[in-house]
């Protein structure tokens, strides 16, 4: 089943005090049936399973997501925006996979917690593609992917571009590597829907991950590691080197003067405090 020359996709959720609106765009969607169909026979319509769905995109209408949402508690909005190439949507007894195709990109408007800025602006891009599972609550992206952290005015104010981020400011931070995951359910809660604020999450960066983090009190912070991880439930931020690569770290002063810099083989830092839980310390 084909329907092209424009897909337009528009759905309102309102769950446990949380409204979101989806908007989806594209210009062709492909849905294959599994099994034989028996045309002269709509009853037998009813029974047929869904193989994929593919949402593709062309010049004049590119395959984007956009998602608003309006916590009970907040008062600002947050706006999430996706563009690949083609979208696909395989589903399964317990959910689904969904899989997008880049080279592709991700931008974020999140209520900012502190600075001169309302929101906080991540954009992502990725090279090879991003999977979501639904059923164990993941989002991956694959291949030469960058993220880009800095203070937003608002939805319709210029939004900074990741890739151009040679150079960082107070309250910018960056990151390299060739994967990203998103864990929306790490600990197998229950609390909320995938994404929702009563949810815990983890992110996980491997393979090559380079990043850059500069605070108005701490200064610039730079480093390598093989993987990177970070909870927001657990509040803790870790670094792990490989057995042959120690990860790395430098810290410079606001003033630009030097403050340390080492190796270890593993780093926990508690985000809030800016204070090592614990440290496999090779050389400082």
């Amino acid at each position: 089943v084909v329907l092209s020359d424009g897909i337009d996709i528009t759905a309102s959720v309102v769950s446990r005090g949380d409204a979101m609106d989806l908007h989806l765009t594209g210009d062709r969607l492909q849905v294959d049936l599994a099994g034989k169909i028996e045309m002269m026979k709509p009853a037998e319509m009813e029974q047929v399973n869904i193989q994929r769905v593919t949402i593709t995109e062309t010049q004049q209408r590119p395959v984007e997501i956009q998602v608003l949402r309006l916590a009970a508690k907040e008062s600002l909005q947050s706006k999430h925006l996706l563009y690949t190439s083609k979208l696909e949507f395989t589903p399964t007894e317990l959910g689904g996979l969904i899989k997008g195709f880049g080279p592709g990109w991700y931008r974020g408007w999140l209520p900012a917690k502190e600075g001169p800025s309302p929101y906080t602006g991540v954009h992502l891009l990725f090279k090879d593609s991003m999977q979501v599972s639904v059923e164990e609550k993941t989002l991956d992206f694959l291949g030469g992917v960058r993220v880009g952290k800095r203070g937003v005015g608002g939805f319709d104010a210029p939004f900074f571009n990741a890739a151009a981020m040679d150079s960082i400011s107070v309250g910018d931070s960056t990151l390299d590597c060739e994967r990203i995951r998103i864990n929306a359910d790490p600990a197998g809660s229950t609390r909320g829907s995938f994404g929702a604020a009563a949810s815990p999450w983890e992110l996980e960066a491997v393979d090559g991950v380079v990043f850059r983090d500069m605070g108005a009190e701490n200064g610039l912070l730079v480093g390598t590691a093989s993987r990177v991880t970070y909870s927001n439930a657990k509040d803790l931020f870790k670094l792990d080197g490989s057995p042959n690569r120690p990860a790395f770290f430098e810290l410079t002063n606001p003033d630009g003067t030097p403050r340390a810099k080492g190796t270890v083989r593993t780093m926990t830092v508690r985000v809030s405090t800016k204070e090592v839980e614990n440290m496999i310390l090779e050389s400082l």
